[in-house]
């Protein structure tokens, strides 16, 4: 049984770093303008505000609905989106991203980062709404 536990734990691990290798090659292979634009890592404030705005408009629902503090799907899968895509894009620690998402504490941040990788991994859906909104950050729209 432990066998089979170590191997299904080694296969997350490597599919984790397959994961974070295609999109570090993804980023690499944006304009010269810095990431998204020029606005990583000079400026983590209007890349927050961009991936609020489009993480909004791929989960069709409003930024006030987004940065409120409902627990009701798709509003809570939503900001944990855009909660790790900010914390991938800007470096920013869990307690500043709490901070700014209007959370309870770090662990709440820490929390959604967990979720998010780990629905990466299992549904489509979550891997499909995460390349949506980077595609859609890196053009710009």
């Amino acid at each position: 049984m432990a066998d089979k536990l170590q191997s299904a734990l080694d296969r997350v691990a490597a599919a984790t770093v397959e994961l974070r290798e295609a999109t570090q090659a993804l980023l690499a292979q944006l304009p010269d303008l810095g990431v998204l634009g020029g606005c990583v890592p000079e400026n983590p404030e209007a890349t927050f505000t961009k991936v609020v705005r489009v993480t909004a408009e791929i989960y069709q629902i409003s930024v006030e609905d987004l940065l409120s503090k409902s627990r009701c799907q798709p509003i809570a899968t939503a900001r944990q989106m855009a909660i790790t895509i900010v914390s991938e894009l800007t470096g920013m620690a869990t307690q500043p991203l709490a901070e700014r998402f209007g959370l309870a504490d770090h662990n709440t941040a820490r929390w959604a980062l967990n979720q998010i990788r780990a629905r990466r991994q299992n549904e489509r859906g979550t891997r499909a709404a995460y390349a949506a909104i980077m595609a859609r950050l890196a053009t710009g729209s």
